[in-house]
């Protein structure tokens, strides 16, 4: 890769503690928060012609955004509570901020979100409640503004 490499200071890299989540009009959510994932495809299609075996192109293609929050059950309460009746139709911009005392910040943003569905699945045990929240996502920018491809 070109360009300087970034000094580890001490050995340290990004890990959970690192991770800053707020979750816009819903407020911040890192200390009730226990996964986040979010990914962006690209579908595509290889353009052949006539009597060739090799492809002669490709088309640019679609994308589609997945993603989804596990938070701790009071967490979740909370930001419903932000969110108010109809959570689903609310649009949040989620900002995912890595943030290491001794590496440079890096967030990524999460564009159009809406909650596609909320799923209680408890049972006995020690440990604290969660809840995996699907979430639908119109865009993804990583690094604040690196696209997999853009319209245009």
């Amino acid at each position: 890769m070109a360009g300087e490499a970034i000094p580890i200071i001490n050995g340290h890299r990004y890990d959970w503690s690192s991770v800053v989540i707020d979750m816009g009009a819903a407020g911040e959510v890192s200390s009730g928060c226990t996964a986040i994932s979010y990914e962006v495809t690209r579908e595509r299609s290889k353009a052949y012609g006539a009597g060739r075996a090799k492809p002669q192109g490709r088309t640019r293609g679609r994308l589609d955004y997945t993603a989804s929050i596990t938070l701790h059950k009071e967490t979740l309460d909370e930001v419903l509570a932000k969110l108010g009746t109809s959570f689903g139709d609310v649009s949040l911009t989620i900002t995912v901020s890595f943030a290491a005392a001794e590496n440079r910040i890096v967030t990524d943003i999460l564009e159009g979100v809406e909650i596609d569905g909320l799923t209680n699945d408890h049972s006995d045990g020690t440990d604290a409640l969660t809840v995996a929240v699907p979430l639908n996502v119109m865009n993804i920018k990583f690094s604040k503004d690196k696209e997999l491809l853009t319209d245009g």
